[in-house]
């Protein structure tokens, strides 16, 4: 992950005390991130965030109780991202200057005169379930994280890759596929597999599989993406992903079903002059994910102690609290 402005949780430890927010007192934050107190602004920001990263608007993913759970595990982890951060930093020996945190200020100043004043800007921090205060504990947290992966992964950075070593990362991560999507459901599966098992005799007979994808295919990705799909694990489907990686370059699959139907996948080549044209993007997605390994490694090194309220806090109520808040 390249950490976006509001993944960050924590004040930098040369920003000042630590002390009370405008949500509360030491006695009533919702939790403890290696004692620095989390209180119910910062936990509700991050809760609506993640809510609506997982439902979309649609609250009826929430009658799995489980969603719950992983929701409230989502929130957990935002807040201990930049916690994780400062122990990377501390590794690095790397801390916000003055100079930088006047720089957010700057930043902060520069965002009111842009929407037209004080006003417009505290209308737009609220909208986006923010306080003045959490906004710019957020701000220079980003800019933190910003300048640890600049020295790690920036122009003469201590841990980038060569050229060389990012086409063979990528080669050995990633594969390139086109596919025939035969949309199958329970009504009517077996008509369906008959159909597909039919096109796959085609494309091994030895028909343009372009062709065969041109007319048969049901992915409208396919059009949208007409040198095929690249892409490395967790990023489709288990069965298609497995399907994929397990073929060799211009072999065809067997019938692989998942719950969109009948795929017939066709691996394609990576070729030196796709590597050469994305070569920046290829070097940027490794250092994300890198970045991201090394801040999930801090993790297990958190403490998390849970107030009193949070075992009470819920879709429902944060929901609610927080339109009062604004009334």
């Amino acid at each position: 992950m390249m950490l976006t402005l509001f993944a960050g949780c924590a004040k930098n430890e040369n920003e000042g005390g630590q002390g009370q927010n405008a949500a509360g007192t030491d006695e009533n934050f919702v939790m403890k991130i290696d004692g620095e107190p989390i209180y119910y602004d910062e936990y509700r920001y991050f809760f609506i965030r993640d809510k609506y990263m997982l439902d979309q608007g649609d609250d009826s993913v929430w009658e799995n109780e489980g969603y719950k759970d992983i929701l409230k595990k989502r929130v957990e982890n935002d807040v201990k991202v930049y916690r994780a951060s400062q122990l990377v930093g501390d590794d690095l020996g790397i801390k916000m200057t003055n100079e930088e945190i006047a720089a957010v200020d700057a930043q902060i100043k520069a965002a009111i005169e842009s929407l037209g004043g004080e006003e417009q800007y505290k209308q737009q921090l609220e909208q986006n379930d923010l306080t003045e205060e959490l906004y710019k504990k957020l701000l220079t947290a980003q800019t933190f994280q910003n300048k640890i992966y600049n020295a790690l992964y920036g122009e003469n950075g201590s841990d980038t890759v060569s050229d060389k070593d990012a086409e063979e990362q990528y080669r050995g991560n990633y594969v390139r596929v086109k596919h025939i999507l035969i949309k199958a459901d329970a009504s009517d599966l077996e008509e369906k597999r008959k159909e597909a098992t039919a096109i796959l005799e085609r494309a091994r007979s030895g028909e343009d599989f372009q062709s065969l994808v041109d007319e048969y295919g049901e992915d409208p990705g396919m059009a949208a993406n007409p040198d095929g799909y690249y892409f490395t694990i967790n990023e489709m489907v288990k069965e298609f992903e497995d399907a994929s990686f397990a073929l060799k370059v211009d072999e065809i699959s067997d019938l692989v079903q998942t719950v969109h139907g009948f795929h017939i996948i066709k691996r394609l080549e990576i070729t030196d002059e796709y590597i050469k044209e994305n070569l920046d993007n290829i070097k940027s997605n490794i250092y994300e994910q890198k970045f991201s390994d090394l801040i999930m490694s801090k993790f297990d090194k958190i403490t998390v102690e849970y107030g009193d309220i949070y075992d009470s806090l819920s879709i429902d109520n944060v929901k609610s609290m927080a339109a009062n808040d604004a009334e």
